[in-house]
């Protein structure tokens, strides 16, 4: 089993996928699964952004502790993922398609589709002292934890 904490502060920005089940009956309706006993951590918030204004992105931020996992349930979206100056962009267009987000790494969503909707699940409650919502001051942070012991 994957445990965050093995890719909290490294120079890796290839982040791990978490299987969603795909339970369609053709005949009827589709039907995804994500069982909680995959994730790595126990969630404790789970919320959806969706109505993205074209040409914005959201995110633009990263998480001290907060671990999350971000799942696509509808559209398309590119979700570029920064741990320091290094990053790695994502192209999720099904809604099987989720990307787990370790703490310390920044998060940009971009070019949405109209009909996009992104889950996310958390392991922790809203805290704003979580955020660090200015870049310089995250390659700031993210330089002094690669420098601690």
């Amino acid at each position: 089993k994957f445990d965050v904490t093995s890719m909290r502060y490294h120079s890796q920005v290839d982040l791990d996928r978490i299987k969603v089940l795909n339970c369609s009956d053709p005949s009827s309706a589709s039907l995804e699964v994500l069982e909680f006993k995959t994730l790595p951590f126990v969630p404790k918030r789970i919320y959806w952004i969706s109505d993205f204004v074209s040409g914005t992105t959201r995110g633009n931020h990263a998480h001290k502790n907060l671990n999350q996992l971000m799942l696509l349930i509808r559209g398309s979206i590119e979700l570029k993922i920064y741990l320091g100056n290094y990053s790695k962009t994502y192209f999720l267009n099904r809604s099987t398609e989720s990307v787990l987000v370790p703490a310390g790494h920044w998060r940009v969503m971009q070019n949405a589709s109209s009909d996009a909707i992104m889950l996310v699940i958390a392991d922790q409650e809203y805290d704003e002292l979580d955020y660090i919502r200015d870049w310089q001051e995250y390659l700031t942070w993210h330089l002094n934890q690669n420098n601690e012991c």
